[in-house]
């Protein structure tokens, strides 16, 4: 009786779980972590939830240009350099008054209150370090124009695995013509 119960649970009232293929290809979609291309309508997924469906026959343009990974990347490079220089300035003026680093012994680097005067900014340094490097990283984007609203949407990991084509022969069977405004590389 309870495994009867348990199949009732699993397959009556909710459909199995297809496993996630991260942009590739399956037999009824095309699938990115922020956009999922289904035969019948376009999902816009944030944190693994849909939170937009978009109708193949709403759709006024589908523009592909070159981006980048992160939105606001010359602000973040901004705010970037100026907590490095605050980082290291704040460094200095520790080390000053402490009496230089020949002063130190291991048990200043390993006590209570390095956590905050010493640790606390090496690892605020490594973590705006990555930010930075990050606003460098170029992506694909997609904009997609409806007839009240703008999409721009980043699909790098469709262009990893090489499904950037298949989803534009996927788009033009819907009759969806993707205009590429990336630059080509010329041999």
């Amino acid at each position: 009786m309870a495994n009867q119960s348990q199949e009732i649970i699993d397959h009556g009232i909710f459909p199995p779980l297809e496993p996630e293929n991260h942009g590739q290809m399956s037999s009824n979609a095309i699938r990115s972590e922020n956009i999922h291309f289904l035969h019948e309508h376009i999902e816009l997924v944030r944190s693994k939830f849909v939170y937009s469906k978009l109708y193949y026959n709403d759709l006024n343009t589908v523009i592909l240009t070159k981006g980048y990974l992160l939105r606001y990347r010359w602000m973040i490079r901004i705010l970037s350099v100026l907590a490095i220089y605050f980082t290291v300035r704040f460094i200095f003026f520790g080390l000053k008054l402490s009496g230089g680093i020949e002063q130190w012994n291991s048990a200043q680097w390993f006590n209570r209150g390095s956590l905050i005067s010493i640790w606390g900014p090496i690892l605020l340094i490594i973590g705006v370090l990555l930010a930075f490097i990050q606003s460098f990283i170029p992506s694909p984007i997609f904009k997609i124009t409806t007839n009240n609203t703008n999409y721009t949407i980043r699909i790098k990991n469709l262009e990893e695995n090489k499904t950037l084509n298949d989803l534009k022969i996927f788009l033009q069977a819907k009759g969806i013509n993707v205009l590429d405004k990336r630059k080509k590389k010329s041999i």
